[in-house]
């Protein structure tokens, strides 16, 4: 656990000394985030391997709608904490830490009795799997959410742990299922859920802070200017992939989303990078908009390139590596998803290329502005991968993805300027920082 800060450990949301450097905080969150990826990426190699490539697809579905969820929780809960409460210290932090938990606990028990209340009216074959996903929600919301509020009070090795422990809690389940044989998609979401909701519970006493859920109403009210914005934002993401890979299966079929979703398996260390970024990015630009334009490009420019290069590096390792030795690990099913690394090595690229004029925009504040941006993104992924799916598949939908990602890292790059333009004009907090080279 990390105990550096002047504050007591119990303190979740003190800030790192000043003579931390960036980059050591933001290994911590790539360090977390590959423990906490390793979990989805093994499940999602067990299943692949264990179950037809349609079954897959629907496992795609409902670990979509778990992402689905975890966009909701963060929006309302950890979001509008990091950026109000990174720089904060002392028992103010502390306090919102609890209103912010309880938040997640409340989000993640209400979108549980949801997908409960859906189970009847769906097929037997998904009934067993949406139970299994809505049992785990809470505790895995409030897992994150751990997370998120530590990493917020530069306490990385706190996260770090705590992911550590979800691992190691997911190792009995996992082996109890793979020796006897099974191969149950649900059974496997079930081991993976109940093991991170033993991690929040351990969460809870690394902070030695209880979650107020009470204050979730008042929580919701204060930050009602960040939190709508931010909403929208992750629902214009997370629900257009759903409904993306809802039409998918749709138009080409639950095989071409489960080749789909294999390839992305594969990619599974750029996702690990691009979470890992993602937890440290917004507190750090938070800070760096107090510290001067040189952080700001720092964060700005360090993000976007670790991200997108990280990518690339991957993408080729990846066509590089013969098929038997991939095929050996990812199952019999990756011939078929192999075809689709190289488009979807692009669309992480292109992603990557806006990460760091995502994150300025909403360490600026400016939610609608980057809710604007966000829905206008992912509208285009969307209906480019639609497209492409009718065209020619799973392939088509890969390669139109591309092509709008790198769209979509221009108007990003157009947004930031405007932003910075409307800050400066407007004498914003951080103005200074975001003049003319930011």
């Amino acid at each position: 656990m990390n105990t550096r800060s002047r504050h007591s450990a119990a303190h979740p949301g003190a800030g790192a000394p000043g003579t931390v450097k960036l980059w050591h905080r933001a290994s911590w969150g790539i360090a977390d985030q590959v423990l906490n990826s390793a979990g989805n990426f093994a499940m999602g190699i067990v299943v692949a391997r264990a179950v037809p490539l349609a079954d897959f697809g629907a496992y795609a579905l409902a670990f979509a709608g778990y992402s689905l969820a975890l966009g909701i929780s963060r929006s309302l809960s950890t979001e509008p904490y990091a950026v109000r409460y990174s720089a904060v210290d002392g028992e103010p932090a502390r306090a919102a830490a609890g209103r912010s938990t309880g938040t997640a606990l409340v989000l993640g028990t209400g979108l549980a009795a949801l997908v409960a209340a859906a189970t009847p009216f769906l097929d037997a074959g998904a009934r067993a799997l949406t139970l299994a996903l809505a049992v785990s929600l809470p505790g895995l919301l409030l897992q994150d959410a751990w997370r998120q509020v530590f990493f917020s009070g530069a306490r990385g090795a706190s996260a770090f742990l705590n992911d550590l422990l979800w691992l190691l809690f997911m190792i009995p389940g996992f082996a109890g299922l793979l020796l006897s044989g099974s191969h149950s998609v649900a059974a496997y979401v079930l081991a993976w859920g109940l093991a991170g909701t033993a991690a929040a519970v351990c969460g809870l006493l690394q902070a030695r802070l209880w979650p107020r859920p009470a204050k979730m109403p008042a929580w919701a009210r204060e930050h009602r200017a960040l939190w709508t914005r931010y909403l929208g934002e992750n629902l214009a993401v997370n629900g257009a992939q759903q409904i993306l890979f809802a039409a998918i299966a749709a138009v080409a079929g639950m095989a071409a989303l489960g080749q789909l979703k294999l390839a992305m398996v594969a990619l599974g260390p750029v996702f690990v990078l691009v979470q890992g970024v993602g937890v440290v990015a917004v507190p750090e630009a938070a800070r760096a908009l107090r510290a001067g334009r040189e952080s700001v490009n720092r964060v700005r420019h360090g993000s976007s390139g670790l991200v997108a290069g990280g990518a690339a590096v991957w993408g080729l390792v990846l066509l590089l590596l013969p098929m038997t030795w991939t095929t050996a690990l990812l199952g019999p099913h990756w011939p078929a998803a192999a075809v689709l690394v190289l488009p979807l090595v692009l669309v992480q690229v292109g992603n990557g290329l806006r990460t760091g004029d995502a994150v300025m925009l909403r360490a600026m504040g400016q939610a609608h502005r980057g809710f604007v941006t966000r829905a206008l993104t992912s509208g285009l992924s969307t209906v480019a991968g639609l497209l492409g799916a009718v065209l020619a598949a799973a392939d088509g939908a890969a390669w139109s993805m591309a092509v709008a990602a790198a769209l979509s890292a221009w108007l990003w790059a157009v947004q930031y300027r405007r932003g910075c333009a409307e800050a400066a004009s407007a004498a914003l907090p951080g103005t200074v920082l975001m003049g003319k080279g930011a």
